[in-house]
């Protein structure tokens, strides 16, 4: 749990402070709290001298804040925010960085054109290895049929033009499904990161939240994808992007903006590589050597 309150420089000038809240009772983080409390409201008269009457008024006693109703997350006194805005607390909902890296939530991203068997594959790697499969589709395509969702139109739009969602929301998505999946370590993100926006997002918002294992990327033909995502829609998939305008659009987006994503990773030797035309059994076989080598390195690391 992270608390924001100010610090004072010699010079009065207000600094963040993080403090950091792990492994302790409820009782003894209102002990340590209250002792923060305390510390500021004694500095708080001298900051105040020499203040316009604007500064005044935002350098209040942190006890007017009501701490406890936002369950000690991130807090900034500076905005004044009023006890029960439960808006706030849903901005609040992040990963820490300041937990041990072997302790962070461990991630593979699962990247491939349209009918590359992402999500076959993901099923297998979920039942065998205990990973968490977070679809990035799947999570857009709930978040856009929930009644009070103010992005559901933004991302239905997108769908249907077969382009990529805004990063803000997509990644924001993905971070609340690893912090709702509690006791679980080891995630498979599933179509994300699928352009520079999305990379440059991920690293802004995730970084030192995670680890990356690797990018795990199915390779398939252009008619193979375009036959797979056919025969999907003919077969009742539901997904209004299973037709050959969408899929179209689909695979000229994969080339132009996610094959360059896969591109950066490999440079950093983080992709393996697999050929998804073949049969599920056979890709699956090279699928579970590319974890077991992983996973085995991962140990290894830890035991380190």
């Amino acid at each position: 749990m992270t608390f924001l309150p100010y610090s004072v420089s010699d010079d009065h000038v207000l600094k963040p402070v993080f403090l950091s809240f792990t492994g302790r009772s409820f009782h003894r983080i209102k002990i340590r709290i209250s002792s923060v409390i305390s510390l500021w409201n004694q500095h708080r008269n001298t900051l105040m001298e020499g203040q316009s009457q604007s500064q005044r008024r935002s350098i209040l006693p942190i006890s007017q804040m009501n701490l406890e109703t936002y369950g000690f997350r991130r807090f900034d006194p500076i905005r004044r925010m009023r006890p029960g805005d439960h808006n706030f607390s849903r901005r609040c909902m992040c990963l820490s960085t300041s937990i041990p890296d072997d302790e962070k939530p461990q991630i593979v991203f699962v990247l491939g054109g349209p009918g590359a068997g992402k999500g076959t594959h993901c099923s297998q790697i979920v039942s065998s290895f205990g990973f968490k499969h977070l679809s990035a589709g799947d999570l857009l395509r709930e978040e856009r049929i929930k009644t009070e969702s103010e992005f559901g139109e933004v991302i239905e739009k997108h769908i249907r033009q077969g382009t990529i969602v805004p990063a803000s929301i997509t990644c924001s998505l993905i971070e609340k499904a690893i912090l709702r999946s509690k006791g679980c370590k080891f995630f498979l993100v599933d179509g994300f990161p699928r352009n520079q926006d999305n990379l440059a997002r991920w690293e802004k918002q995730m970084d030192g939240k995670v680890n990356v294992l690797f990018v795990l990327f199915f390779d398939v033909p252009e008619e193979i994808s375009i036959k797979r995502c056919l025969s999907r829609g003919e077969k009742g998939s539901g997904r209004s992007d299973d037709n050959i305008q969408v899929i179209t659009k689909r695979l000229a987006t994969y080339q132009k903006d996610t094959l360059p994503i896969i591109q950066y990773y490999a440079k950093r030797n983080l992709v393996y590589s697999i050929d998804s035309s073949k049969s599920v059994d056979e890709v699956f076989g090279e699928v579970s050597k590319c974890f077991e080598k992983a996973l085995k390195c991962t140990k290894n690391t830890k035991k380190l």
